[in-house]
């Protein structure tokens, strides 16, 4: 008798203890290359409760399901996580479980990380969801929460293909840096043209895409310049063009950087006095008397009114290239390119006494200049044109004079 009722018992127990459980259930889900859901099998079904703590862990079988019993009660709250790799995870809001009950928490998941959130994130996440809301408002949060799942998953898309593209970007930039190390600037320009192009695509990206532009100008400069010094000038020509334009680019993008803007006026320049394509004359003038007037560096600042002076005078502005070239012997009375650039000026005017100027001013040029310089070479062939050709005499006084003016 006593044994039959403790068999009575234990079966008593166990009923009891059976009746307290609950069963949650559901099916995972994706969607397969053909745009069909599709069952996930081997994903972690973490079932947490928040009374207590804890958390029950499960996995889907090859149809995608999952099953596990569970502690029911009035005051016993859980949420369901879903995560597998490849995808982004999927959390439910916060429900009850009562004693006998199926409770079914099913999901379709979107293509992801894989992360598989913590018991913290999951509290914060579940926090704002009212417990035992009806099936419609958490069909409507669980849409909800899909939206923004999909959202998440397409900025990070974005990311992905953004950081791809940079580091593209970047590969091509060095490449072209490269070549451009090597003198192979044709090679070079078509490694920046291809960084341009990404950099085009990049949001908040004006920082970079404005160093692969003024780095193409550069690389379009020197590689006109080649063309230039072949006499293939109608070649050179449409690459000073293009020069100009990638540098006024850049110059746009970064308003203040007056090494573009020296870029840009160089490439004008050679145009307007070299190439007969006198509409960038003005561009030139424009570009080094800002960049001139911008520049703190005295050797930088002496190099744009050298160019500047040289270009007033290819205009005829006598009085204009004399005074930008005293401009810089203020600052430097030794600049070896202004005292060359003066003196052409004097030595055109056809002045006897100007003429006379211009040689003590190449003759500085020769005491200065190194003497494998073609600035010293060209000195002394202007005077000893001046001097032996049009006889422009200059006494010992004179050649003794060191500012030449």
């Amino acid at each position: 008798m006593n044994a039959l009722k403790s068999l009575l018992l234990l079966c008593f127990l166990v009923s009891i203890g059976y009746s307290q459980q609950g069963m949650l259930k559901g099916m995972i889900r994706g969607t397969g290359q053909d745009g069909q859901p599709v069952p996930i099998e081997g994903a972690t079904v973490d079932i947490y409760r928040f009374d207590q703590a804890q958390r029950f862990t499960t996995k889907t079988d090859k149809k995608g399901l999952y099953f596990h019993s569970l502690p029911a009660g009035a005051s016993t709250e859980y949420a369901v996580v879903i995560s597998a790799p490849q995808w982004a995870p999927a959390v439910s809001p916060r429900f009850r479980i009562i004693p006998g009950e199926q409770l079914e928490q099913s999901f379709d998941l979107l293509p992801g990380d894989g992360t598989r959130p913590t018991f913290e994130q999951v509290r914060e996440i579940t926090a704002a969801v009212p417990v035992g809301a009806s099936a419609e408002e958490i069909k409507k949060l669980r849409e909800q929460a899909l939206k923004e799942q999909e959202e998440i998953r397409r900025k990070n898309e974005e990311i992905r293909k953004a950081n791809a593209k940079s580091s593209e970007m970047k590969k091509l930039f060095d490449a072209g840096m490269a070549a451009n190390s090597r003198k192979d600037y044709e090679g070079a320009v078509r490694e920046f043209k291809q960084a341009a192009l990404i950099a085009s695509e990049l949001a908040d990206n004006t920082k970079n895409q404005s160093v692969i532009y003024a780095n193409l100008a550069l690389a379009l400069y020197n590689w006109g310049a080649t063309k230039f010094n072949n006499k293939l000038r109608d070649e050179a020509k449409q690459l000073f063009v293009e020069s100009a334009e990638y540098a006024d680019k850049a110059l746009q993008l970064d308003p203040t950087n007056n090494e573009y803007r020296k870029i840009y006026g160089d490439a004008c320049d050679i145009l307007a006095r070299n190439l007969g394509a006198s509409e960038y004359l003005e561009k030139a003038i424009s570009a080094f008397s800002s960049g001139a007037e911008a520049e703190v560096d005295v050797a930088k600042k002496a190099g744009m009114l050298n160019k500047l002076g040289g270009l007033y005078f290819s205009m005829g502005d006598v009085e204009k290239s004399l005074v930008t070239y005293d401009k810089v012997l203020a600052l430097d009375p030794t600049n070896v390119d202004a005292m060359a650039g003066k003196g052409l000026v004097l030595a055109a005017s056809g002045e006897k006494q100007k003429m006379e100027q211009a040689v003590m001013l190449f003759q500085q040029v020769v005491e200065t200049a190194a003497p494998d310089s073609k600035a010293r070479r060209d000195a002394e062939e202007n005077m000893k044109y001046l001097t032996e050709t049009l006889k422009i005499e200059v006494g010992p006084a004179k050649k003794g004079t060191k500012k030449g003016k």
